[in-house]
């Protein structure tokens, strides 16, 4: 872990880090410090493991201030897709089932 966000994540008492570049934050140097490292496919998925399908009801308050093509959960999705694989696997289905899911 480079000094400077070693010591950013360690003064601000971080639990965990949701990064793109992992490199930077190997597992044993976080570990020492308590924090965990995320990519953020694995991170959306995991909470979309915690909240289930209010996830919808979040994209959808997210979208609402944005333009197109974000302005719709699914367009959120879509953007999301090539980083987060797996979480817009999860969450396709549900926006397909519309409001009663």
């Amino acid at each position: 872990m480079k000094q400077s966000q070693n010591g950013a994540a360690v003064a601000g008492r971080a639990d965990l880090l949701v990064t793109r570049n992992g490199r930077h934050f190997p597992e044993l140097a976080c570990s020492l410090h308590g924090i965990e490292v995320q990519d953020p496919d694995r991170f959306l998925v995991h909470q979309c493991g915690l909240i289930g399908a209010r996830i919808v009801a979040l994209l959808t308050n997210l979208a609402e201030d944005r333009r197109s093509p974000i302005d719709t959960p699914v367009g959120i999705v879509s953007l999301l897709e090539e980083l987060t694989a797996r979480f817009c696997a999860l969450v396709q289905p549900i926006l397909r089932a519309g409001p009663s899911a």
